[in-house]
This record gives structure tokens, C-alpha cells and sequence, in this order.
């Protein structure tokens, strides 16, 4: 009788486990991951200004050079949407 409480004790804590500490951090990202940037288009993309190969900063590849790291900057023109706008 000892061992079977004991098994079921055992059983019990592993389904606890498996709920809170597996089960619940996929789902919880689930609900911010879907629709998280929406279909909403804010700005026309002849109201956009891009800005290519921005160097942000300097790193060594794989063979050790030197090499610069880019990114791509997109907003919207201040004619349309201007900081003071937005406070």
C-alpha cells in the first residue's frame, strides 16, 4: 500500500512538472507570436525613406578579417511623419 502511494505521489509530481514548467512557456508564446505585427500597412512605400549598408559596427568573420556589420534603416519621411507627431 506504502509503495503504491508513493508511485502515485511520483506520478503526480512528473504531471505537475510537465504542465507548468514545459506546457507553459510554448503556449505563452504563442499568443504574442500570432498577428504580432498585424496586416495594417502604416506608410506607403513611396512615403518611406531606406537607408542601405548603415556600418553599426566591426567584427572578425570565421578566417579572422575584419569585417563590417550593415544594416538596412527604414522610416517614414519627415514630411508625413514628423517627430513632433508622434509625442
Amino acid at each position: 500500500m506504502y509503495y503504491l502511494c508513493e508511485m502515485m505521489y511520483k506520478i503526480v509530481f512528473i504531471c505537475f512538472f510537465i504542465l507548468c514548467f514545459v506546457a507553459s512557456p510554448v503556449s505563452g508564446q504563442n499568443k504574442y507570436l500570432a498577428n504580432r505585427a498585424g496586416d495594417s500597412t502604416y506608410f506607403k512605400a513611396k512615403d518611406l525613406r531606406i537607408e542601405d549598408d548603415v556600418v553599426y559596427g566591426k567584427a572578425e568573420n570565421w578566417k579572422g578579417e575584419a569585417v563590417s556589420l550593415k544594416m538596412t534603416i527604414i522610416y517614414p519621411k519627415l514630411s508625413i511623419d514628423s517627430i513632433k507627431k508622434r509625442h
